[in-house]
């Protein structure tokens, strides 16, 4: 076990006497089903970083410091980075994720409606903001809220060049844990990928990975052109 976030979860699980079926039973009443097994696995090191909402959910129930085990399991999602471009290379990777976020006009409006209700509340008058400015408030944002805000894109990495692509990341469920689809929700994957016409060959996982990350893709852009709908 050589992880800053095995070393931490370890740490927060020995400290809060709660044996790992304990602590499987509370993620269990927060709707996560996570077993003790998968658990050992996280704290051993033999599991990469759990997604956050595992992260932080064991950090709350074991009374450790949640943004900390965040920080510490993108970290090492991120050392191929890091030790690639080197640290001055890693800070402008950074600044790209959010020169990449604030430049969708979506995030622009959002922000501009928080900053509104702020100034009304504030009795100021309200000056939209323009994603240089909001661009330039992140990029003076801490390390650590930079690293967890990178956990939404994902990358590409030209070793020849020594440059990166940044791009959103749309995270697939069978990304979070072991064992967290059904064999019945694979079957149900199996059969959209039959009815798209892909029958002859079985599909293979990583096939039925690419159809539930467009899945997700689908509904999250649907999400947001029906939430952009109601607002006009």
């Amino acid at each position: 076990m050589n992880s800053t976030y095995a070393l931490l979860l370890s740490k927060y699980i020995e400290k809060s006497k709660l044996s790992l079926g304990e602590i499987s039973l509370k993620l269990a009443a927060k709707n996560i089903k996570v077993d003790r097994s998968y658990i050992s696995k996280l704290k051993n090191g033999n599991k990469p970083p759990a997604s956050e909402e595992i992260t932080k959910a064991i950090a709350e129930i074991t009374g450790g410091d949640v943004n900390k085990l965040i920080v510490a399991g993108q970290m090492e999602r991120l050392k191929p980075v890091l030790e690639e471009l080197g640290q001055e290379g890693f800070e402008e990777f950074l600044n790209s994720i959010i020169g990449y976020m604030v430049s969708r006009d979506h995030f622009v409006q959002e922000m501009n409606e928080r900053h509104k209700t702020k100034c009304l509340a504030e009795g100021i008058p309200f000056t939209p903001l323009h994603g240089d400015e909001i661009r330039k408030q992140f990029q003076n944002a801490s390390m650590d809220d930079k690293i967890i805000l990178s956990q939404y894109f994902t990358y590409t990495l030209d070793k020849t060049n020594n440059t990166f692509t940044v791009h959103p990341f749309v995270k697939s469920d069978a990304d979070d844990i072991e064992g967290n689809y059904s064999d019945a929700e694979d079957e149900k994957y199996k059969r959209v990928y039959e009815e798209l016409g892909f029958d002859e060959d079985p599909p293979k996982e990583d096939e039925l990975n690419a159809l539930k990350i467009a899945l997700r893709a689908y509904r999250m852009g649907k999400d947001q052109r029906d939430s952009d709908s109601k607002k006009k």
